[in-house]
């Protein structure tokens, strides 16, 4: 089962306003082999090994039909989307990064978080969805 973190940054970003996840446009970019360091990746330029395949664009998709959820029982908000498809891809990918789009340099992307596929997961001219978690949909933001 994937797993969903998010970096150290993201809290910060948050509270400084630099990341607003009701009104950003959040981009997701898949990755192959790919390590995240939580406590010093902070922007999408932070990240290596996105993948490279058929039917897969450099720099991803920007998730559509972002929603957040208020769960007053477990003190946090649950970011949902519509899960992304990559339509007739040959790629392999060991997880995805999402980030705030921003149109522009790698380096200007602020990272929210990252899905973990738990393994290498492989497609062959076929389409390549990254379903949420659905407990902690794209990634939450909790009270500690």
């Amino acid at each position: 089962m994937p797993t969903t973190t998010a970096y150290d940054s993201t809290t910060n970003d948050l509270a400084l306003g630099n990341l607003t996840p009701g009104t950003d446009q959040v981009g997701i970019i898949l990755v192959n082999g790919y390590t995240p360091n939580f406590v010093t990746h902070a922007k999408r330029s932070d990240i290596t090994g996105e993948v490279v395949g058929t039917g897969y664009t450099a720099g991803g998709q920007t998730l559509s039909g972002i929603t957040l959820t208020l769960d007053t029982s477990n003190n946090w908000t649950l970011c949902t989307a519509t899960n992304p498809v990559w339509s007739g891809a040959t790629l392999v990918a060991t997880g995805a990064v999402f980030f705030k789009a921003r149109g522009g340099a790698a380096s200007a992307d602020n990272l929210y978080g990252y899905m973990d596929f738990g393994g290498s997961v492989t497609s062959t001219a076929a389409p390549f969805t990254v379903t949420s978690v659905a407990t902690v949909g794209w990634f939450k933001i909790s009270k500690a």
